[in-house]
């Protein structure tokens, strides 16, 4: 597979560059995409670089991929389904957890003390298995009242329909047509979510208290009225790697640092670009280490 490739920074840049191509590519027609794409200015960083040999998840999917999963666009669609997926939506749900614990400072001492029990359980937390972190329930929680009034995208469960169906309103829907889910609006219905305008960060946590709901409520958890993660059979398969992966990096900053917003700032406002939802960029806040005593290595 020939390809055009940064060695120094392609695997960091390429998420970004994807959003920012798409929310350029998305402001012209369908035909010109194909042209713009060329003078996008991702297209001219990399063709700086030549072409090379390499061996990566693409040349894999060309070598076992059927005849009809061979196309350069269906090809290129699933790369970036891999990669968006794996990357940016996990950086992106960390950025908003950290943008809300400066926000409501009151939760850190809980979670900090959560994380405390569970190593004098489970040991240094260099050693903690996936049911380790499992035990965070606090944490788990904060998550996903995090996600939920900053999710990835207000618009999800996206299909385009191969044949027509009739709904049981009546309602058509025709063949071809692109039917999406309204996913903020679900999970944010007062009939869904009781004061949902309220950022309450053990929210779940409370939830998972009632009886035979233990097991429910979680960040990796898909229902009905919560879709971030699809549900049913095709719900994301790598949502509790992304949930873990998301842990492991909060326990080290929530142990070995402190959060603070400035005077009089407030949480950094969302960024939205069509129907997606990013972390401000621009977003500051005071970070201070804190004393070697209290940090998570020595605890």
């Amino acid at each position: 597979m020939v390809s055009i490739y940064n060695p120094g920074s392609a695997e960091i840049l390429m998420s970004p560059s994807v959003f920012v191509s798409l929310v350029i590519l998305r402001l012209f027609p369908m035909w010109l995409h194909g042209f713009i794409s060329m003078v996008l200015p991702s297209a001219w960083r990399g063709s700086a670089y030549g072409s090379a040999e390499h061996r990566n998840i693409l040349s894999w999917m060309i070598e076992i991929g059927k005849d009809n999963e061979k196309q350069p666009a269906d090809l290129a669609h699933l790369e970036v389904i891999m990669s968006l997926a794996s990357i940016h939506t996990s950086q992106m749900n960390a950025v908003h957890v950290l943008y809300d614990l400066t926000s409501h400072p009151g939760y850190i001492e809980d979670l900090r003390e959560e994380i405390k029990q569970v190593i004098k359980t489970d040991g240094p937390w260099m050693e903690w298995k996936k049911t380790s972190f499992s035990k965070l329930r606090l944490l788990d929680s904060f998550m996903k009242e995090s996600q939920r009034l900053n999710p990835p995208t207000q618009l999800s469960y996206h299909r385009i329909l191969l044949k027509n169906h009739t709904l049981n309103d009546g309602t058509i829907l025709h063949k071809g047509s692109h039917i999406c889910m309204p996913v903020t609006a679900i999970q944010n219905d007062e009939a869904v979510t009781s004061d949902p305008s309220l950022f309450d960060g053990f929210r779940y946590y409370k939830m998972r208290q009632r009886e035979d709901e233990g097991h429910l409520h979680q960040f990796a958890t898909t229902e009905a009225t919560n879709l971030n993660f699809g549900h049913g059979k095709y719900a994301c398969p790598g949502r509790f790697f992304a949930a873990l992966e998301i842990k492991i990096v909060l326990v080290r900053l929530i142990m070995d640092y402190d959060f603070k917003l400035k005077d009089g700032q407030t949480r950094p406002a969302n960024l939205f670009a069509h129907e997606f939802i990013f972390p401000n960029p621009d977003g500051e806040f005071l970070v201070k280490r804190r004393r070697v005593e209290e940090r998570l290595l020595l605890i």
